[in-house]
């Protein structure tokens, strides 16, 4: 079944408890409250430990304003966001454009670092395989490509406008918006005064912890564990939801739309949700050396499965 979101395989392991505190202290430090909702269609989550249970159920009352306010700009599944107006009449302009359009300057960023690897634009290829889901992949690729690259999508200074070069242009920013969403969440707690908190925004971003997070891929199960503080990580699975009845990979190379990604999952750890979120997708195209030769500059560690199971890790 064809979705417009990449599905993830992390899962919270469990939270270990916190050393070099009094045993009081640290049963308060480990009390913990939960916040479950729904962020760009997929299931998040933030864990929050605390020593005041009403302030921290009050701060994680206002995530749902915060949530509201990234949907109503980057949601595909609301048809007056910023992003789904964007890509119905292929120019928004003005108040309507606003964090979309300092996004999309960011997004050129994130482009060019990854080579072109990381371009919103590869949302045409689902919806064409949606629209034609028994079509031969060959003509569906060849029909997409005039509309592929993110230098057909225009930013105009004046007053923030945003245009699509060609008719049948759409972005898709889940592989960004998901690690911002974490990210800013994250700063938002912080700035309230909880630091011990894990984000899950579809990526995962960590304050005090530690935190051990489990990596799974779709095909060998849970094969790993993690343990990150102050850190985040992402993960791609390209396999975990296919197009088409040929099953291809979910995740695309605008470069080559015939390439079949490398690894069955990357799993990226880095400073940010949002740069582990870009990297995790743009690495499932580079061969192990070339991940390496990133390592240290882009990303701190990643965990590359391939699709016999094995695991690698490519440390900085």
């Amino acid at each position: 079944m064809t979705k417009l979101h990449r599905r993830r395989f992390l899962s919270i392991a469990a939270a270990t408890t916190l050393a070099g505190l009094s045993p009081a202290a640290a049963r308060r430090a480990n009390q913990t409250v939960r916040w479950q909702g729904r962020v760009f269609g997929a299931d998040a989550a933030i864990t929050l430990r605390f020593d005041d249970a009403v302030r921290a159920k009050t701060v994680l009352a206002e995530i749902t304003g915060l949530v509201e306010g990234f949907e109503q700009t980057f949601s595909l599944y609301r048809p007056n966001s910023s992003l789904s107006q964007l890509n119905i009449q292929g120019f928004i302009g003005g108040w309507q454009a606003g964090q979309l359009f300092d996004a999309l300057i960011d997004v050129r960023h994130w482009h060019r670092a990854t080579q072109g690897l990381f371009d919103p634009t590869v949302h045409a290829i689902w919806q064409a395989y949606n629209a034609q889901p028994g079509a031969d992949e060959h003509e569906i690729l060849q029909s997409i490509r005039p509309v592929i690259g993110f230098d057909r999508v225009h930013l105009r200074g004046d007053g923030g406008a945003i245009e699509l070069a060609k008719p049948a242009m759409g972005l898709s920013l889940n592989s960004y918006v998901q690690g911002l969403a974490t990210d800013q969440i994250q700063r938002f707690l912080a700035a309230q005064g909880f630091d011990q908190v894990l984000v899950n925004c579809g990526e995962y971003s960590a304050g005090a912890g530690p935190w051990r997070i489990g990596i799974a891929d779709p095909l060998a199960g849970l094969i790993g564990q993690r343990t990150i503080s102050h850190a985040a990580i992402a993960t791609s699975s390209p396999f975990a939801t296919t197009l088409g009845h040929q099953a291809r990979s979910h995740i695309i190379n605008p470069q080559d739309l015939a390439m079949q990604p490398l690894w069955s999952t990357v799993s990226v750890e880095a400073a940010t949700a949002l740069q582990a979120d870009i990297w995790s997708t743009a690495l499932c195209f580079l061969s192990q050396d070339e991940i390496r030769a990133r390592a240290g500059t882009a990303y701190e560690r990643v965990t590359l499965i391939d699709f016999a199971g094995n695991l690698r890790t490519i440390q900085a």
